[in-house]
C-alpha cells in the first residue's frame, strides 16, 4: 500500500516538530485514509493507566482535518467533533488512528475517524465536520507564515475519496 506523508506545522499541539510539549506524531495518507501511529505515554495519562479524552480527541482531531483538508485541497478548521469513547485507551501500548472523508462539499467535508488498539479493536470513534479557511485564490502561506514547509506544501496533487456513511 502507497503511503504519502503529511505536512507538518512547527506549531501544532499533535504534529509539531518544535512544540516542546507537543505529540509530535507523523500523519500520513495510506491508501484512501489518513494515517496516526501513536504510543501514549505516562505524560498523557487522565487516570488508572488511561489516555486523557482530550488527547484521544485530539489525535481524531487531526487525522481528520487532514482528510477533510485533502479532500477539498484546502486548509480548514474543525465546526463540529463528536466522539464516543468505547473503552479505555491505555497508556504505553501503540495506537492507530484512521480517518476517512465521508462527504466533500464546495466549503465543507465531513468525515469518520476511529482509533484501534494493536489488535485492531476499535477504542474510540469520531465523526467531524470542517470548513474550509481557504478561498480558492489563496495558498497555504496565508495561514503559516513561519513554516516554509507547510507554505509550499499542495493540497491539490493529493486525493482522498469519499466513503459510505
Amino acid at each position: 500500500m502507497t503511503t504519502q506523508p503529511l505536512p507538518r506545522y512547527r506549531n501544532c499541539f499533535v504534529c509539531g516538530y518544535e512544540n516542546p510539549i507537543g505529540l509530535h506524531v507523523h500523519p500520513h495518507l495510506e491508501g484512501n485514509a489518513v494515517v496516526i501511529s501513536f504510543t501514549p505515554g505516562q505524560e498523557h495519562c487522565g487516570f488508572r493507566g488511561a489516555l486523557h479524552g482530550g488527547i484521544t480527541a485530539a489525535l481524531l482531531d487531526e487525522a481528520m482535518f487532514w482528510a477533510a483538508a485533502v479532500g477539498l485541497h484546502k486548509t480548514v478548521v474543525t465546526a463540529e467533533l463528536q466522539v464516543r469513547y468505547s473503552k479505555p485507551v491505555p497508556i504505553g501500548e501503540p495506537v492507530r488512528v484512521e480517518a476517512h472523508l465521508l462527504e466533500a462539499k464546495r466549503r465543507t467535508a465531513r468525515t469518520r475517524g476511529i482509533l484501534l488498539n494493536e489488535m485492531g479493536d476499535v477504542l474510540v470513534k469520531a465523526e467531524g465536520k470542517y470548513v474550509a479557511i481557504q478561498s480558492d485564490n489563496s495558498s497555504l502561506a496565508d495561514f503559516f507564515p513561519d513554516d516554509e514547509g507547510m507554505q509550499t506544501f499542495d493540497l491539490s496533487r493529493l486525493n482522498i475519496e469519499p466513503v459510505e456513511a
